[in-house]
């Protein structure tokens, strides 16, 4: 898949989307059943993205985009029963973070159209998907796992494993500090607006609790 996008004062802007074959021409109709090489099955498996205008990450425009939306949705998005991981990525998109799309659910960072032709990668949408894709360290994110809350910054994400099996279940974004230097969050699912990062008062807490803590660079 190629993707080329144009970064609008309001957003991005797909300009061209195509699926790439080999050596880029289109697949004809009713190509499902040729076998491409090795090679080139492995090219069409990574997510291929141009980008016009990437700016980086800009924290301030993701915080607004956590204020504006924090108890609504957006009408541009697939509302889901689980709703924490979507919202996150709709705001750190919101906040500068191009989208990284892949013909594979499992591949890239991606969100496609809406109601009943929507489709979405799994680290949009999945709370353990999307903390390994910033543990990862990779595009489009470039995060970097840090090892205390006190070196986060508003704008950067809290990954929550509250069984402390090793998989995650929910994420929040950083908005503000209380007066005495607290972190304070906003998340979906359970609509949380400047709640106390620790999640002490969750139902879903449990003593074996355990956080990541992530800081975001942008492409």
């Amino acid at each position: 898949m190629r993707v080329v996008l144009s970064q609008k004062q309001d957003g991005w802007v797909v300009e061209q989307l195509e699926e790439c074959w080999g050596d880029g021409a289109a697949a004809p109709d009713g190509d499902e059943a040729s076998s491409p090489s090795t090679d080139e099955e492995e090219r069409l498996r990574l997510p291929t993205l141009v980008v016009h205008g990437a700016g980086g990450y800009d924290a301030s425009r993701a915080i607004a985009y956590a204020e504006r939306f924090w108890n609504r949705a957006n009408p541009a998005y697939p509302q889901f029963t689980d709703n924490c991981t979507n919202y996150i990525s709709q705001c750190l998109h919101a906040g500068g973070i191009p989208m990284l799309f892949s013909r594979e659910k499992g591949r890239g960072w991606w969100m496609r159209g809406n109601g009943k032709n929507a489709s979405w990668s799994f680290s949009w949408s999945v709370a353990h998907s999307l903390y390994l894709l910033l543990k990862s360290g990779g595009p489009p994110m470039r995060a970097v796992q840090v090892a205390s809350v006190e070196e986060l910054e508003p704008g950067d994400i809290i990954c929550y494993d509250f069984d402390g099996d090793g998989r995650f279940q929910h994420n929040t974004i950083i908005v503000a500090r209380d007066e005495n230097n607290i972190p304070l969050v906003n998340a979906n699912t359970t609509n949380s607006r400047m709640r106390y990062w620790e999640y002490t008062d969750s139902t879903a807490y449990t003593p074996n609790i355990r956080y990541a803590f992530f800081r975001i660079r942008g492409t």
